[in-house]
């Protein structure tokens, strides 16, 4: 009788819900009484047998709602703790992608590690300026809709050039769209290697440009100068901060972009 108590209440109630509690309570009562009934033992009232084991089974009905109770609670805790910790790998992957989509991966490493330099010197990067013609007297003309809907549509082919040949974008100021190469990634050291990535995208370029304007029918075209030389980069501001890079190489290809005929890519000596 004594593990008749026991396994309904240390083993089978704690598993079960608080309702299913009465019906066990009931249960190993019956299961008593029908025992004294088929082996009666002298001397014994099944009133007093009722009264003990009812007043005995109530005392662990009770214990076992406790525990089950308790364990609901661990177990909402620890789910709840598990949520919690989900949604922290969630936020800082998705904080990893964005400052990765801001920022060089050097730089990013470099801010994880709790650096405080966030400068640096290039000896030899190459860096591409590119401006839009036409994109002025367009914005005049059209409606703001498409005349954003084209320069994003355009930014987003030289973002897919940037990404395919490995050169980093820095920035765009308007319809005008600056990278380099050299500084970080795979060319980093080679400035050859890094002279042919950007020579290739701003080729890239020039034919994207010229797909657009036929296929909307739109008078712009693109002027892109390229220069090589050194430069320091680092994080600008404190407040929706962001890498950007200057020195002789930005310069330089500010001067060629600004000097130079539409349609064309312009090259230094120094890079060719």
């Amino acid at each position: 009788l004594v593990l008749m108590h026991l396994l309904g209440y240390a083993t089978l109630v704690p598993h079960l819900q608080a309702r299913h509690a009465t019906l066990t309570f009931w249960s190993l009562l019956a299961a008593r009484l029908a025992l004294l009934r088929a082996f009666p033992q002298p001397g014994l009232r099944l009133a007093s047998v009722a009264i003990h084991d009812a007043v005995v089974n109530l005392a662990c009905m009770c214990l076992a709602c406790m525990a089950e109770a308790q364990n609901r609670d661990n177990f909402s805790r620890h789910k709840l703790l598990e949520e919690e910790e989900e949604v922290k790998v969630a936020l800082r992957d998705g904080v990893q992608r964005l400052l990765l989509n801001t920022l060089p991966a050097p730089i990013v490493r470099d801010i994880a590690s709790g650096s405080t330099q966030v400068a640096h010197r290039y000896d030899e990067v190459t860096v591409l300026q590119a401006d839009m013609v036409g994109f002025t007297k367009l914005s005049s003309e059209r409606s703001a809709d498409f005349v954003l809907g084209l320069l994003s549509d355009l930014f987003a082919k030289f973002d897919g050039l940037a990404e395919g040949y490995g050169v980093h974008k820095v920035k765009t100021i308007g319809d005008a769209y600056i990278v380099c190469c050299g500084a970080f990634g795979e060319a980093r050291g080679n400035p050859a290697d890094a002279a042919r990535r950007v020579g290739a995208m701003a080729l890239g370029m020039i034919g994207e440009v010229q797909a657009i304007k036929e296929e909307r029918k739109v008078d712009i075209d693109i002027r892109v100068g390229v220069h090589t030389g050194t430069a320091i980069g680092g994080i600008i501001g404190t407040v929706r901060f962001h890498f950007d890079i200057w020195g002789r190489a930005v310069a330089g290809a500010l001067r060629l972009e600004e000097l130079g005929a539409a349609g064309r890519v312009h090259v230094s000596d120094a890079t060719a």
